[in-house]
């Protein structure tokens, strides 16, 4: 947290067009009681990989400012982006 992935991703996306951008903080506005959590997190993680899969498809390129501490979390992005 505070590492300024939000900032830096917020950044790339006003310089490109055709761009979503995508994060754990905007996805959160969803949800009425979020928390941060390994429940609302999962949920939000694939809802953001949901998201990228539509946007990928519909030839919208993609920012995503989160997090990926642990290998397993993007190797799913890998294989999207291939």
């Amino acid at each position: 947290m505070g590492s300024g992935k939000s900032t830096i991703g917020a950044l790339i996306h006003k310089k490109l067009k055709r761009t979503a951008l995508l994060s754990t903080d905007r996805v959160k506005r969803f949800v009425s009681d979020f928390k941060r959590g390994q429940r609302d997190n999962k949920i939000a993680a694939k809802i953001i990989f949901v998201m990228a899969e539509q946007y990928l498809k519909l030839g919208i390129s993609l920012v995503v400012a989160q997090a990926f501490w642990k290998k397993a979390y993007i190797q799913p992005y890998k294989a999207l982006a291939k």
